[in-house]
């Protein structure tokens, strides 16, 4: 009967404490945090914060991906409309992708400069998260900063119904 007996050296495992102590030190000196690497940011560019996304008094934020063949279908709609005559400030939030992904996107759905200027790249998830989105195309009408409806469906007259507007 043979058993194998593995002894590892004292050196060896003294190698394996001061990398992993190594590895602990270097990736605690990044810098992870939320305001670094979760920013909000328009397709264009632009920084937003919460607050200021909230500061109009009528909003509709739509949550998409460019993967949902749902949503394609919604933003390419949504291009043929006149969107400035809803009562409403539109952000489209895409969730989780990165710019180049979604500028592909934008270029073979021939989406609407206005819709383009107004995408925001939630790339962590953040709005998301907040708001408890499971699915897409998923539509929240906000009123002076309190989510007043949820849907998965848009037009002007769900809109001016929910904001009371004829």
């Amino acid at each position: 009967m043979c058993s194998r007996r593995v002894f590892y050296n004292k050196g060896f495992i003294s190698f394996v404490k001061i990398f992993f102590l190594f590895l602990f030190v270097l990736f605690s000196s990044f810098s992870f945090s939320e305001e670094d690497s979760c920013n909000l940011i328009s397709l264009k560019g632009k920084k937003y914060t919460l607050k200021e996304l909230f500061s109009h008094p009528k909003l509709i934020l739509i949550f998409w991906s460019s993967w949902c063949y749902f949503c394609k279908i919604t933003l390419q709609r949504l291009s043929q409309e006149n969107l400035f005559l809803y009562p409403a400030k539109f952000f489209f939030i895409d969730i989780g992708e990165r710019r180049p992904v979604i500028e592909k996107f934008v270029k073979e759905n021939k989406i609407d400069y206005f819709i383009q200027n107004n995408i925001i790249l939630d790339k962590c998830g953040v709005l998301q998260k907040k708001f408890n989105i499971i699915g897409v195309p998923t539509f929240l009408f906000i009123k002076e900063g309190k989510i007043i409806y949820r849907s998965y469906f848009l037009n002007r007259s769900i809109a001016e119904e929910v904001f009371n507007e004829n």
